[in-house]
């Protein structure tokens, strides 16, 4: 058995260091992909076809999930029957919210394919119109709390050089540090932005919302841009027109590209995590003009802010709520696909962490807020809320996945061992506790390969989407604990993710994803041993190659927590020698 778990170990680490060296070794420049805007026919037809490869095997997972329909209903009606013993009913339960998880997923799958389609199909970028002479004055708001004031430099720096004949900037200063505020003050100062103060209220929506009545005087728009965005000179000059086209139009939302996308392996995941929604999802949001509001890098028009009541502070995720707000309201808005602001990314994998858990708590309140509002007699769109559950409920679908890839093989391994014993793995005849398995796992596998086909056709690398597999499997404990809390209670409080690296004090037996890959590793280990060493029933084969697919995803935490503290070692380095320049 031991024997067994090193050569699984091994195969594990293997599979990773192949991975490192062929695969995330070589630059794969994300934004210039972004930026060449690919749309072939291939990409066209491949996202319909996906559309029939899903129903076949929908159709394929029902047949084989006969047997387990009438298996689960003889379960469910003995349990309701009161005619069971032991750990049945927990059994039910577990099989229930798998056929739950099961549709939850397919539904919003089916959504993001429609959704490609879309894009694919109907967005069209937005023409070039020229200004007018009167070009009407635009508030451009920079929220500043606690922030690196190096990063803080590259928005403050860019603003000024605006090709736009009337608009005012001002740094929105709420920072928590008496030492950050004074540092962020000086920069804003030396680059000659004008600052105003407000009160911490624990969020950003709390501060644009106190400092745009002080502030608007003129302005018929707002833009609102994040610390470490570098603003391009034709921003303005190119978004005013197309809301003054249309009185109709809200805002006017542009992507976030990151500036450092090649700077570490989280960076990297993290960049193509941001593709996956600015190079498909909002284009097709774009095309319906349902757009969301992304925080950054938008021009509003102050009117439509004001018909809602301004930013919604009930929770963190104040742009998605308020766009929602906008939308129900009547207001249209639009997806520019051109950078016209680049950002930093975070380059460790805590600082990527802290991001996530802000974003998932967020939009998990939104989904439950937009929940209220559909089921609780308002009057919102049916089609709009249900795109906007869509939107909020990546992280709670997110969970369903995760539930989809383990529960199967652990009611699989409850059911064998009850029934067989210690023999349970060389029981070659199919139970119908079995199908479970195979009727969930070709969906699973079909929902998982649409993303891969999908962004090769526009351009991405595949080893990126691999990279991001591995980020995203690590992230699941934080997603879990966010989904809870943003379920549980409305979190206000506005986490800044760092730009730069973090020190990182957590050792790695601190850390759920060290042990969760050792479980992985001691259960692929054991069943390696089984097919190693006994002529097994075929379905230990199945489990033992999901198995290892889930231990080199968990695997990956190692490789980005090496490699982020590699980048704060040399951030401490850095900052130490010009603490010693300074002082000499």
């Amino acid at each position: 058995m031991i024997l067994s778990i090193a050569l699984y170990t091994v195969l594990v680490l293997a599979a990773l260091a192949a991975l490192i060296l062929l695969g995330y070794k070589p630059r794969t420049e994300i934004g210039a992909v972004f930026e060449r805007y690919r749309r072939t026919d291939a990409l066209r037809r491949t996202v319909t076809a996906w559309f029939v490869v899903m129903a076949v095997v929908f159709v394929f997972v029902q047949v084989l999930r006969f047997p387990f329909i009438k298996y689960a209903a003889q379960r469910i009606a003995a349990t309701a029957a009161l005619n069971t013993t032991g750990w049945e009913p927990v059994h039910v339960l577990g099989l229930l919210v798998l056929v739950l998880c099961e549709y939850a997923v397919l539904m919003h799958w089916l959504m993001y394919i429609y959704y490609c389609w879309r894009a694919t199909h109907r967005y069209q970028l937005p023409p070039l119109l020229p200004l007018d002479d009167a070009a009407p004055e635009v508030l451009i708001l920079i929220a500043c709390c606690d922030e690196d004031p190096e990063i803080l430099a590259r928005s403050l720096g860019s603003v000024g050089k605006l090709d736009y004949p009337e608009y005012r900037a001002y740094l929105v200063e709420n920072s928590r540090s008496p030492e950050k505020k004074a540092a962020c003050v000086a920069v804003a100062d030396r680059l000659g932005v004008a600052v105003h103060h407000v009160v911490n209220r624990g969020h950003k929506a709390g501060a644009l919302n106190d400092a745009l009545p002080d502030l608007r005087g003129a302005a018929k728009y707002i833009a609102v841009f994040d610390v470490d965005h570098e603003i391009k000179p034709v921003a303005l000059r190119e978004l005013v027109p197309l809301l003054e086209r249309d009185d109709g139009l809200a805002f006017v939302q542009t992507p976030q590209l990151y500036a450092n996308a090649e700077e570490t392996w989280t960076t990297r995941a993290a960049a193509m995590q941001e593709m996956l929604l600015y190079d498909s999802v909002m284009e097709a949001k774009g095309a319906n003009e349902r757009a969301l509001c992304c925080g950054s890098n938008f021009v509003m028009r102050i009117e439509a802010l004001d018909s809602v009541g301004g930013w919604d502070e009930k929770t963190v995720s104040e742009d998605l709520m308020t766009s929602f707000w906008m939308h129900a309201k009547g207001w249209r808005s639009l997806y520019h696909r051109k950078a016209f602001a680049i950002g930093m990314g975070p380059t460790t994998v805590h600082g990527y962490w802290k991001q996530q858990r802000r974003w998932a708590t967020g939009n998990t309140t939104v989904a439950k807020i937009v929940a209220s509002n559909i089921f609780g007699g308002a009057r919102v769109p049916v089609k709009l809320g249900v795109e906007y559950l869509w939107s909020s409920g990546y992280y709670l679908v997110t969970l369903a996945l995760a539930y989809l890839a383990t529960v199967p093989m652990l009611l699989l391994l409850f059911v064998r061992f009850g029934v067989g014993g210690a023999d349970w793995y060389l029981q070659p005849e199919m139970r119908p506790i079995d199908y479970v398995y195979l009727s969930v796992y070709p969906l699973y596998i079909a929902v998982a390969l649409f993303p891969y086909v999908h962004m090769r056709l526009r351009g991405y690398s595949i080893r990126n989407l691999v990279l991001l597999q591995g980020l995203l499997a690590n992230t699941i404990p934080v997603y879990v604990t966010s989904v809870i809390k943003g379920l549980w209670k409305n979190i206000r409080l506005f986490e800044v993710a760092p730009k730069t690296a973090m020190i990182l004090h957590r050792p790695f037996w601190r850390t759920p994803q060290t042990y969760i890959f050792a479980v992985l590793i001691v259960t692929g280990g054991s069943l390696f041993h089984m097919a190693r060493t006994e002529a097994v029933a075929p379905f230990v084969f199945v489990l033992l190659f999901w198995t290892f697919l889930y231990t080199l995803s968990f695997a990956h935490f190692f490789i980005f927590t090496i490699d982020s503290r590699r980048v704060a070692a040399q951030e401490l380095r850095a900052e130490q020698d010009r603490r010693l320049n300074g002082q000499a």
